[in-house]
């Protein structure tokens, strides 16, 4: 999730202008917060179906871990921006 994304759902949410510069820090936090949730629900889920396909199927299991550390990698790079973002934002 990006700024912008951030600030659209604010205003989507009811917060004016005013309230979204006032408040961007800790809502760029909330999101972040909320996005690690999420992604902690979907591993759960993912490593539940890997196990589930035991050993029948390595290659399967394999590609999943992959991209699953991929996407994770990612997201995790992601935040780390976001919170750079949102400390730029409280210091100006």
């Amino acid at each position: 999730m990006i700024r912008d994304d951030i600030i659209r759902m604010a205003r989507e949410a009811g917060y004016g202008e005013a309230m979204v510069d006032l408040h961007l820090p800790a809502l760029i936090r909330f999101a972040a917060l909320v996005a690690a949730a999420e992604r902690e629900k979907d591993t759960a889920l993912l490593l539940k179906c890997l196990a589930a396909l035991g050993s029948g199927r390595p290659d399967v299991r394999q590609i999943a871990i992959e991209r699953l550390r991929a996407r994770l990698e990612g997201e995790l790079a992601m935040n780390e921006r976001i919170n750079e973002l949102a400390i730029d934002k409280e210091n100006t």
